[in-house]
């Protein structure tokens, strides 16, 4: 989420193009769904810019339009599923796979469970504090982000690659500096954090690229 349209529409762009930027330096399949986990980001600001225009257009009330549910879908579904899945697929150690495929099994059951749930109760949005405040009647709300977050930071983090670990890092603390600042009523700051995310995958794989032209193992590259 982000704090206006113009910039959550701008960091759709940026990321976007990190993301595609990225494309020619994947030299392995099995990695493609990882590295091209900006453009996935770049779709899901791009959308919320989206959604920004239409709140804006109905004066700040609360709205309900097939925009916020595919956002929802991204957000709440198939991230996920997506991240777990994407790590699974290149993880060489088999117990660290297996546990990756539950934690995908997991994303899928908490992404379906938030998403009929926001289909039930309307799938309204608003602005509050300066961001969007998607609704869901949940009480406690934290208990669902327990799942979510298993399923795309835990996944993250038990990969083998070092690199991909250190990505688990990252997303894990955006992912909570971001909950902390919504919680504190301030304006949403995740599509900084996606940017660099992104960027940082762009710069793995340019290197990685690199080191590989220069005679390295492929292994090195994913130190």
């Amino acid at each position: 989420m982000c704090f206006s349209a113009n910039v959550s529409l701008a960091t759709g762009v940026v990321v976007g193009g990190a993301g595609a930027a990225t494309i020619p330096f994947i030299h392995q399949r099995r990695e493609v769904a990882f590295a091209t986990l900006p453009l996935v980001f770049s779709a899901h600001q791009l959308l919320e810019g989206i959604v920004w225009r239409h709140v804006d257009a109905a004066g700040g009330t609360a709205v309900s339009t097939p925009v916020v549910l595919v956002w929802q879908f991204v957000a709440w579904t198939f991230l996920p599923i997506y991240v777990p899945f994407a790590v699974a697929l290149f993880e060489p150690d088999r117990r660290r796979r297996q546990a990756m495929w539950g934690l995908t099994a997991v994303g899928a059951g908490i992404g379906t469970f938030l998403l009929v749930t926001s289909i039930d109760s309307g799938s309204r949005v608003q602005i509050a504090q300066h961001h969007l405040q998607y609704d869901i009647p949940l009480h406690p709300g934290w208990l669902p982000a327990i799942p979510y977050v298993a399923a795309t930071c835990l996944s993250v983090l038990l990969s083998s690659h070092p690199f991909v670990v250190r990505f688990g890092i990252a997303l894990t603390a955006s992912m909570a500096l971001s909950a902390a600042m919504d919680a504190l009523n301030f304006s949403s700051v995740w599509c900084f954090f996606a940017a660099v995310l992104s960027l940082g995958i762009l710069v793995h794989y340019r290197t990685a690229s690199r080191e590989s032209r220069a005679g390295l193992r492929p292994a090195d590259a994913h130190g």
